[in-house]
């Protein structure tokens, strides 16, 4: 058993960074990292609440170092950055963000008043290029995810335009590197851009790094507390879309059970405290090496990291299994490794292990 139990748990583990304590809440928070309102602009959010009672809350505007931004929305003009909205059960509605002559750029956030399950809020935002009264150019996107890390595949350098946003609370400034690599792997470039609290940075990436013209590579974004934002491609005069998304960091692990020593690699990924990965086993002292890929999710809380995942009886032998694990120290995606603790549980017979691991960082 305690082979099996120990090949089972070749466990995985993450890292851990300061959580941040405001959030965004999948479906009951919504933010755009980039609204565009004013000299031929204009953003338009549809939003809906397929809950079973009222979405209630508040929609507010930044825009530079955190101050708020009043654009129009709907023919009114806001107040303070901020205005009360309400969604009734199953409704859509969309909100029409215009401006002045004058181009503006900010973004947005819907807080949910009280964190009910019995109302939601989903949405998304399609900008709007005008000349004459006429639309000659409009691009959808979806809403922020906040993320450690990105990358940003692209064609062309001087197509990409990227809208970054700190939304934390106060105090918790972010210190993103922005890293420019060709399509070979070599780093060409490499800026630090500070943010504070509710501050949106906005540009095309020439206007950060100049003008490199080197054709296609990718952008890597890395923070050391959750950002979020927005990317599109300028070409050709008109706008498209780029995702942006967290990406991975992947370890090599070593895990100990019960006295035995198996090996394995493990993949994770944050959105914002929400940690997702996977890993697989790739050696078990007496046992056959298995094949699948383990899934794992947990989360990001006071600089720990805490992971919980579930292995499926297997052909080897084992039974369902479930387990947790948690950074003995703090953990950031900076760290080339760190060292953990777990337990894990059978059960169907309930009984109990415990163990370490380490993980040292692969890419």
């Amino acid at each position: 058993m305690r082979f099996r139990l120990a090949g089972i748990m070749c466990l995985l583990c993450l890292r851990a960074v300061p959580s941040s304590g405001q959030t965004i809440r999948p479906f009951k928070d919504l933010m755009f990292g980039q609204v565009a309102a004013g000299g031929g602009y204009e953003s338009w959010i549809t939003a809906t609440n397929r809950g079973s009672e009222s979405w209630t809350g508040t929609l507010s505007f930044y825009r530079s170092k955190g101050a708020a931004w009043s654009p129009t929305v709907d023919g009114n003009a806001i107040s303070n950055g901020q205005m009360a909205l309400s969604l009734p059960p199953g409704s859509t509605r969309t909100l029409k963000v215009t401006g002045s002559n004058v181009a503006e750029s900010g973004f947005c956030i819907f807080i949910a008043g009280n964190s009910s399950q019995t109302n939601f809020i989903e949405g998304n935002l399609t900008y709007f290029v005008k000349s004459g009264g006429s639309i000659t150019d409009n691009v959808g996107v979806m809403p922020a995810t906040e993320f450690y890390l990105s990358t940003i595949p692209f064609e062309d350098f001087l197509t990409v335009a990227l809208a970054l946003v700190n939304r934390g609370p106060a105090g918790q400034n972010a210190t993103v590197r922005l890293t420019v690599y060709n399509k070979t792997n070599q780093q060409v470039a490499t800026h630090t851009v500070p943010l504070i609290q509710n501050e949106q940075w906005v540009k095309y990436a020439w206007e950060e790094f100049g003008r490199l013209e080197f054709g296609s590579g990718r952008l890597e974004i890395q923070s050391d507390v959750p950002i979020a934002g927005t990317a599109l491609m300028f070409i050709g005069g008109q706008f498209s879309s780029l995702p942006l998304q967290p990406t991975l960091r992947t370890y090599a692990m070593e895990v100990v059970v019960s006295g035995v020593r198996c090996k394995g690699q493990l993949s994770i990924w944050a959105e914002g405290p929400y940690v997702k990965g996977f890993f697989v086993v790739t050696e078990i002292p007496g046992l056959p090496t298995p094949s699948d890929v383990i899934l794992v999710s947990g989360q990001l809380h006071q600089s720990k990291l805490k992971l919980h995942f579930f292995v499926p009886a297997g052909p080897a032998g084992n039974p369902d299994t479930v387990g947790y694990a948690a950074s003995s120290t703090a953990f950031s995606f900076d760290m080339s490794g760190v060292d953990n603790t777990y337990i894990v549980g059978t059960l169907d017979k309930g009984k109990l292990a415990q163990g370490t691991f380490s993980l040292l960082r692969i890419n």
